[in-house]
């Protein structure tokens, strides 16, 4: 399955860009720093690839995925379908 592509500088209508939406001292600038900070050696020691199989809809990028675990973990919100309510709602949840 091909993996959807990790795009936070994504241009929108309105508003131009993601990063316009979030606080610059919001918490989830710190989760997608840390991340974008791992080296590519530590996703491979972790098994966290971001080549999917051809087959099927695409996946999710790895680092998108553990954005969104590590966001949830740091306000508390421990079920999917909180994390999944996050994501749709906020832009925060969309910037992980």
């Amino acid at each position: 399955m091909p993996t959807r592509p990790l795009t936070r500088d994504q241009a929108f209508l309105l508003p131009p860009r993601l990063d316009d939406l979030v606080p610059a001292d919001h918490p989830v600038r710190f989760v997608a720093a840390y991340l974008d900070a791992l080296e590519p050696a530590t996703w491979r020691e972790w098994d966290m690839r971001g080549a999917g199989d051809p087959l099927g809809a695409p996946s999710y990028h790895p680092q998108l995925l553990l954005g969104v675990w590590l966001y949830g973990f740091m306000t508390r919100t421990r079920s999917s379908r909180g994390l999944e309510r996050g994501c749709r709602r906020t832009p925060c949840g969309r910037m992980r």
